[in-house]
Order: structure tokens, then C-alpha cells, then sequence
């Protein structure tokens, strides 16, 4: 009977110590996606022309092939804005040319008629150049960073209501839990006066 009780005392303590462990990973995998999307929101409500940043950091999905197998789609790029000087030949930008976004390698530098740089570039997939040379003002930044397969996650949570259902399940957990562990302070501090007591007496 005894080793009845210990067995299912140890399968309660597992359930628990993975349920901790998952919550964890919500808190983990979750709060910083969405930290920053409110940032990016805040930031897009302040200067709704320009791409959203932050200390000149900057944030993509990936949502096509052109750049595999170096960056793949629903992989997250981050780009920092970089003086002109900082730019080089194999460089990886992400840029804007005719309302899209792109993120491709440069693969050339060259000088316009009146001295200004053009930069011909070209995704690691694509058998060609891109069509036309882009000039410093399109350019959003370099990539520093690439973060694979959660851009799914972000795009997600980049909707106002996606963002604020997942919140308050975020602060319900936490409400939950904060519950939790002040019962099972005040349950541990009632059997310690009970023993307490019972060692005195």
C-alpha cells in the first residue's frame, strides 16, 4: 500500500515539475516576441511611413525561397542600419525597391554617372542578378542575425487581436500560478506550526 502511495505521489510530481517546465517555455519563447511587437506597434503608430526600429534594429519574415539554403522562408531576419561606409560586396541587406521588401546579397558595387553607388544584388537561390541597381536610400539595413522558423509566430502575433488574446492567457497563467504558490506557502506554514506545535506538546 505504502509503495502504492509513493508511486503515485512521484507520478503527481512529474505531472507538476513538466506543467512548471512548460509554462516556463511559454514565458520564454512568448514574452520576448511579443515585447517586441508591442514595440513595433507603438513605433508603427509614431511614424506610420517608415519601417518600424528600434536603436536601428529591424525585424523581417522571410516569406520566400530566394535567399536558401542561407535564409528560408518563415525564417526572421534582423538588419541594423549601417553608414554607407560599413556596406561591402556579400553583404546580405534587406531593401526596399517598388513597395516590397527584399532581403538579397549584394553581389556588385558601381558608380552612377554622377558618382553616386549603385548596388546590384541578387538572391543566393536565383540563377540571376536582380533586375535593376539599388541605390543607399532603399537600403534598411544589413543582416546581423538570423533567426529560423518562427515567422509564423511573429506574423501571428503581429495582429492586434492575436496579440491581445494571447496577453491576457499570458496574465491568466500567471494570476493561476501566483494563486497557486500562495496556497501552497500558507499550506507549508500551517503544517509547520502543526508540527510545531505537535513536537512541543
Amino acid at each position: 500500500m505504502e509503495e502504492y502511495y509513493n508511486e503515485k505521489i512521484r507520478k503527481k510530481q512529474v505531472k507538476k515539475t513538466i506543467k512548471n517546465i512548460l509554462v516556463k517555455l511559454i514565458y520564454i519563447l512568448l514574452l520576448p516576441i511579443i515585447i517586441w511587437d508591442l514595440i513595433i506597434i507603438i513605433e508603427t503608430i509614431q511614424n506610420p511611413n517608415e519601417t518600424p526600429s528600434v536603436f536601428g534594429i529591424k525585424t523581417f519574415c522571410i516569406i520566400s525561397g530566394s535567399m536558401e539554403p542561407t535564409i528560408s522562408v518563415n525564417d526572421i531576419v534582423i538588419v541594423k542600419e549601417v553608414d554607407q561606409s560599413e556596406i561591402k560586396r556579400g553583404d546580405i541587406i534587406a531593401f526596399k525597391h517598388k513597395g516590397e521588401t527584399i532581403t538579397h546579397r549584394i553581389v556588385n558595387i558601381s558608380k552612377s554617372e554622377n558618382g553616386e553607388l549603385l548596388y546590384t544584388t541578387q538572391g543566393d537561390a536565383n540563377n540571376t542578378e536582380d533586375e535593376d541597381k539599388i541605390t543607399f536610400d532603399e537600403i534598411e539595413g544589413k543582416c546581423i542575425k538570423v533567426i529560423p522558423k518562427i515567422g509564423k509566430i511573429v506574423l501571428a502575433l503581429k495582429s492586434k487581436t492575436t496579440l491581445g488574446i494571447v496577453l491576457a492567457v499570458l496574465i491568466i497563467i500567471y494570476i493561476f500560478e501566483q494563486k497557486s504558490n500562495t496556497k501552497k506557502i500558507k499550506r507549508s506554514n500551517e503544517r509547520a506550526e502543526y508540527d510545531e506545535k505537535n513536537s512541543t506538546s
